[in-house]
């Protein structure tokens, strides 16, 4: 199942602004900067280095993915990639990165030959633009800081309808007791993405059924009292008492590579009966009841490790050696 697509997915790109910088805005200064470096690495191509071309491309090309500039609602009638991407803007971060790296290239260059009385001027022109993007990243904190001491700490985000109390102190403490698990006790969302499509059902199909309440049904706050551990083969473990044989719905999900084994009988996914979600049905006994659930993949990760391993040490070896080479050619010149 794809992340819910929205079908307004021009709102959620990146644009141009003279204000201030934030989720969706480059703002004044990012707008500039990146723009400059653009305008720049263009008009002096002959110049760059294959460093600042790669840079000062890869950042362009994913600036614009993330922009209006793209026509997306459009792309989105014909492929559903879009929905896998969900928010355009999210490319901005690679163009955030690779741009203002190739701008500090391109600063070195513009000062490396200026004489004191215009390197003052350029350095007073980076201070103010320091100061500027400080400035603005003051304003958010202050901003996030404000929605945290107030009533509503989850405000200045989407999680919101999703929080399990209403009491403030509450929301606060499950971030900042020092127990990770505790910030999912206070906020759970239901967000049934990636789950499997089961007997040929479509998303809109599902949609339409309410998968997300589903979710939150079967998973997020399934009734039944379960123990959940992790076994030493990194399987799920799944532990609960029966007080009658009775039909149970667990709280996990079954995959078709999904290894089962309920109550010491090894089980595969079409043995099992499961809700529309993928969530399994069992014949709980009275008593303990055992569910054990991993997953096979397709591929071998210890042979995928052992290729990684391979490429890294290969990688290096090339690196010293070319730096020895180096080395020598330099010594005997």
């Amino acid at each position: 199942m794809y992340p819910k697509f929205f079908d307004d997915v021009l709102s959620y790109t990146t644009y141009f602004d003279i204000g201030d910088n934030n989720y969706s805005s480059l703002g004044m200064v990012f707008s500039c900067l990146m723009l400059f470096q653009i305008f720049y690495f263009f008009v002096s191509w002959k110049d760059t280095s294959i460093v600042e071309r790669l840079l000062t491309l890869v950042g362009a090309f994913f600036l614009i993915l993330s922009t209006n500039f793209i026509p997306w609602e459009d792309i989105s009638l014909y492929t559903s990639f879009v929905q896998i991407i969900q928010f355009p803007r999210r490319f901005v971060l690679i163009a955030y990165i690779f741009l203002l790296i190739a701008f500090a290239y391109t600063l070195e260059k513009l000062t490396k030959n200026l004489n004191a009385d215009k390197k003052k001027v350029m350095y007073s022109f980076l201070c103010m633009l320091s100061f500027l993007m400080i400035a603005n990243v003051n304003l958010n904190i202050l901003r996030s800081a404000e929605a945290w001491e107030s009533d509503t700490p989850t405000s200045s985000g989407n999680n919101a309808p999703w929080v399990t109390t209403n009491d403030p102190d509450e929301l606060r403490a499950g971030f900042t007791s020092g127990s990770y698990e505790d910030a999912f006790k206070v906020i759970k969302k239901p967000t049934p993405d990636y789950l499997p499509l089961l007997n040929d059902m479509t998303q809109e199909e599902l949609d339409e059924q309410g998968g997300y309440q589903m979710y939150d049904e079967q998973i997020v706050n399934n009734s039944l009292d379960v123990s959940k551990t992790i076994d030493e083969k990194n399987r799920l473990v799944l532990t609960w008492k029966g007080r009658e044989n009775q039909e149970n719905i667990l709280p996990t999900i079954v995959y078709t590579g999904s290894q089962i084994n309920f109550n010491g009988k090894n089980l595969t996914s079409n043995q099992l009966q499961k809700t529309t979600l993928g969530a399994p049905i069992v014949q709980s006994k009275k008593g303990v009841n055992k569910f054990t659930i991993g997953y096979k993949p397709l591929v071998n990760i210890k042979l995928l490790m052992s290729i990684k391993f391979v490429t890294i040490v290969s990688l290096f070896i090339f690196a010293f050696a070319k730096i020895i080479n180096n080395f020598i050619y330099f010594k005997q010149k």
